[in-house]
């Protein structure tokens, strides 16, 4: 199958593209996928826009990262601010496994340090990790009800089966019992990803590792639905990670998904929320550093207090506040789009900048930050304003960092170091 590399937010030629492929069915395909994406995804904005510009189809990503496979062909898509090259994808496999764990993926073997990864390649390091780690622990166990007859009642009386067989075997019960063991929806939903997965890995000793996990997982009798909506147990948390992957990949493979135009979604991120994120938890670590300092992520505050009927109060969410000597000194928001790192020319949004105002006052920090993400020269460029409210002076800042290589621990232990460095500076 053929794959073609795009990368976020740069604006393509249709043809230059999907020359080879009939034009209106792919057309169609790539609006289901989008409406799909948008809706499983949370966006505002379709995510793939296919639009006329100057007598000229164009087509644009945007929000997005990943692979969304297609009848035809495989797109992938790299964010914004990485680097073009063979390590974005480790990039944002690192950023999406920061963004969960609080630590990166580990390359656990040295067959595979040298290697150049597939997108599926950096998928199937992720579900082997936390596969192997949680086939360590209890294996998920369901209740599942089954027919049985005996010459005992041992369950539910099945009414409409015991007259039935009142004649034909008489003093035997029919019944409904339910039974305890491995064979859901849950095993059936990994046992099938780590199946799709040794078909698409490129890596030999992924597939190998992959296999393993195949031998040692518990198998089923049932064919099940997928994507799976039942809520994991909470004593089967440690499935949860693999369960998401392989629910993630599942999207493209269903019997609802295959009703339509397309052959799957493949694996795809929301790139504005795996950014924040990433952020967040970058900056819980400022905890650790010598400055005394702790971090709040998400921390609600009532803004505006309704009073009349039907009407709702208003809250500001900002997504992290930062506390020196237990008083909060710094509200620092991250931002993935719309800012200077897209367009050199631009100030932030109007709404940004007030949201962050009305945080500020809301929780008495005089100093907010935007923080962006840029592929650039410059570790950090920043762009600075003053607001007054007549009794305080208010400082804003729009802050763009470069985070074009975070394929290494290394890289992303630089990236902690400037911005805690710049933190530092702003108390």
């Amino acid at each position: 199958m053929k794959q073609i590399l795009v990368k976020e937010l740069r604006e393509y030629n249709y043809k230059d593209l999907f020359s080879e492929y009939e034009s209106a069915h792919l057309i169609q395909e790539l609006e289901v996928k989008s409406d799909e994406l948008k809706t499983k995804l949370g966006m505002r904005v379709q995510p793939i826009q296919i639009y006329t510009r100057k007598k000229t189809r164009k087509i644009k990503f945007q929000g997005i990262a990943g692979v969304i496979t297609l009848k035809q062909l495989e797109i992938e898509i790299m964010p914004k601010f990485l680097k073009t090259g063979d390590k974005w994808r480790e990039s944002l496999f690192n950023m999406i496994y920061w963004s969960r764990s609080n630590r990166l993926l580990t390359q656990k073997s040295s067959h595979i340090t040298t290697s150049t990864f597939s997108f599926y390649d950096h998928v199937a390091m992720m579900f082997i990790e936390t596969m192997e780690d949680a086939l360590g622990k209890d294996s998920i166990h369901s209740y599942r009800a089954i027919e049985e007859a005996s010459r005992f009642l041992k369950g539910r009386l099945l009414l409409s089966e015991q007259l039935k067989n009142v004649i034909s075997h008489p003093g035997i019960m029919f019944y409904e019992c339910d039974l305890f063991d491995t064979d859901n929806e849950f095993n059936y939903l990994l046992h099938w990803c780590t199946k799709t997965l040794i078909a698409k890995v490129r890596n030999n000793w992924l597939r190998i590792k992959l296999k393993m996990i195949i031998d040692v997982s518990p198998k089923t009798h049932k064919i099940y639905n997928i994507p799976v909506n039942t809520k994991l147990p909470p004593q089967y948390s440690h499935y949860l990670e693999a369960i998401n992957i392989a629910n993630n990949i599942a999207l493209g493979y269903s019997y609802y998904h295959s009703e339509k135009l397309g052959g799957g979604i493949g694996y795809v991120v929301n790139t504005e929320v795996i950014y924040e994120k990433f952020v967040e938890k970058i900056l819980q670590q400022i905890k650790t550093t010598t400055y005394g300092i702790k971090s709040e992520a998400q921390s609600s505050l009532l803004f505006a207090r309704a009073v009349s009927a039907n009407t709702s109060s208003y809250y500001t969410v900002p997504d992290n506040k930062l506390y020196k000597d237990g008083t909060p000194r710094l509200l620092i928001d991250a931002k993935y789009k719309n800012i200077y790192a897209d367009d050199k020319q631009k100030k932030p949004i109007n709404a940004d900048i007030y949201q962050l105002f009305t945080s500020l006052v809301t929780h008495n920090c005089d100093t907010g930050i935007l923080i962006s993400p840029c592929e650039n020269d410059e570790a950090i460029t920043e762009h600075s304003w003053e607001v007054t409210d007549g009794s305080k002076d208010y400082k804003l800042f729009s802050l763009t960092i470069d985070m074009s290589d975070l394929s290494s621990v290394d890289r992303i232990e630089k990236l902690k170091e400037r911005l805690f460095s710049y933190i530092d500076k702003k108390w």
